[in-house]
């Protein structure tokens, strides 16, 4: 095994480093299970990995004996332990056996939470111009999540209750891929009356999103007023604990630069999300929260999606599947 960083990012050392090598080493008996055709492990495996090294330890000491290796062990398979007893049943896909000696698949069918575990560690990075990569399956999902967080009704109808449209190209919630159309076309969902006037602030040719991903905008069938509820982002790949890169959305930047004062969008009632598709400790998770609202991690968020059909769904399943076999094979040759 390498150090953990080939696990977790360096991103993690702005957080404590034992705690994110506890989250990072669970990744990784959750990793050997997705890689394994017996869908199950052995927890002894990651004191093996361990063992074998070469492994960089925590603090300055240069060795660990079997007693640090065992405790190291424990609080890996405990962040597991904790993950299970939040979410079994509702999207976490893995439980621990024969005394927590064992880690196994719950279910025969891959999930979205594997997809997530996935696009964390493979292929993160969005290519521009392709939709097959794992950052943009999670692009799809992080829209999907945030519909189904904020229960879009079966019943909305397309100018009557606008929900969460994505800003990016092509938009999953199929607005233009012209920026400042999209602008328009938001102004004239979210105005209130029949009345829309388009502010001249969206019409510029180029304008940029403002670390805007998704925007979530609830309203009702009587076109009396409506309410913008949260703005999002969502970050796949490894920089994701980068202060530059959370706190980008800037709510009132991007109201004050598309649309004038006295709309409905000035009143500052609006709230942040940010989603990321990899789990972190408790005290970075504070920090991020901080600079992007509520975290929306890989157990929320498959949390979020567990039991429901939608092609975005399949899509990510099959984006994993394929990833697997690509993997299989470049590791056979």
């Amino acid at each position: 095994m390498r150090a953990w960083k080939d696990l977790a990012s360096d991103a993690f050392t702005k957080s404590s480093r034992t705690e994110c090598e506890t989250v990072a080493l669970a990744d990784w008996l959750e990793l050997q299970v997705l890689d394994s055709a017996a869908s199950e492990v052995s927890v002894a495996s990651l004191k093996t990995a361990l063992n074998a090294g070469p492994w960089n330890p925590p603090g300055d000491r240069s060795s660990l004996d079997d007693t640090d290796i065992e405790a190291i062990v424990s609080d890996a398979v405990q962040e597991i332990a904790a993950r299970s007893s939040n979410y079994e049943g509702h999207g976490y896909p893995f439980q621990l056996t024969q005394g927590n000696r064992v880690i196994q698949r719950t279910g025969r069918s891959p999930s979205i939470y594997e997809a997530l575990l996935a696009i964390s560690y493979i292929n993160p990075a969005p290519e521009r111009g392709s939709n097959e990569s794992g950052g943009a399956v999670f692009e799809a999902l992080a829209w999907l999540g945030l519909s189904r967080w904020l229960g879009k009704p079966d019943h909305a109808k397309e100018g009557e209750m606008s929900f969460v449209h994505h800003l990016g190209q092509p938009s999953l919630s199929g607005l233009s891929h012209a920026f400042h159309t999209k602008i328009e076309t938001l102004a004239r969902l979210m105005r209130d009356g029949k009345g829309y006037r388009i502010p001249h602030h969206g019409r510029a040719q180029r304008q940029g999103d403002g670390g805007v991903d998704l925007l979530a905008w609830r309203g009702f069938p009587d076109d009396q007023g409506s309410q913008l509820l949260i703005f999002a982002r969502y970050a796949a790949g490894m920089n994701f604990a980068d202060p530059g890169k959370y706190a980008e959305v800037d709510p009132r930047r991007w109201v004050r630069t598309h649309f004038p004062p006295g709309t409905l969008l000035s009143e500052r009632s609006w709230a942040r999300c940010y989603f990321i598709p990899r789990m972190v400790p408790p005290d970075l998770n504070e920090q991020i929260k901080l600079g992007a609202g509520v975290l929306i991690d890989r157990c929320r968020l498959a949390f979020l999606l567990h039991g429901i059909k939608h092609d975005q769904i399949t899509r990510s399943l099959t984006w994993l599947a394929t990833t697997m076999r690509a993997k299989s094979k470049k590791h056979a040759a």
